[in-house]
Parts: C-alpha cells; structure tokens; sequence
C-alpha cells in the first residue's frame, strides 16, 4: 500500500511547516502542525495512529518524527520534504 492509499484509509498526513508556509499551498488532505508546536498539540489518542510527516525540504520532519515517537506514537512515517512528496503522487494546492 502506498502513502496515498494509506492517508485514504485514514493516516494523518501532517505538514510541519510554519502557519505562514502551509498558507502559501500545501498537499491535499494535510493538516498543518509546526514541528515547534508537536509536543503540546493534541493529537489522536491512538498510539497505532499512522502518521506521515513533511515539511520543506526534510529537516523538520525529521525532527517531527522523532518527538512523535518520543510521545509514544509508533506508527510514524517519514514523507521528506515537497518534492518527495509530490513524487510519491499527493496533490499540491498552491506554490512551493
């Protein structure tokens, strides 16, 4: 299954940019939490809760990853940044 398939089937697919970034364009079906913001925000109960990550160009979303799985969170997926994931086949929404 790929990671489209995976975000139709109900995984979260979280773009960790800034507010101002996400706002300019993002990929369809993403939800924006900056990586800065991860380890307060709400997120689902479910710890088997899959979870892709992206953000620019990677970094943060490395950075993401890693304070999700601190949360206890195992199911965590690291996308890159947009260009990996316009390569894997999400849809854009906006400018780069």
């Amino acid at each position: 299954m790929n990671y489209v398939e995976k975000v139709a089937q109900g995984a979260l697919l979280i773009d960790v940019r800034g507010e101002e970034e996400y706002s300019l364009g993002h990929f369809e079906g993403s939800i924006n939490i900056p990586h800065l913001d991860l380890a307060e925000t709400d997120l689902p109960e479910d710890k088997e809760q899959e979870l892709l990550v992206y953000c620019k160009m990677g970094p943060r979303a490395e950075i993401a990853k890693a304070i999700l799985n601190h949360r206890g969170y195992h199911r965590v997926y690291y996308l890159g940044g947009l260009e990996d994931v316009s390569d894997l086949g999400f849809t854009f929404r906006g400018n780069y």
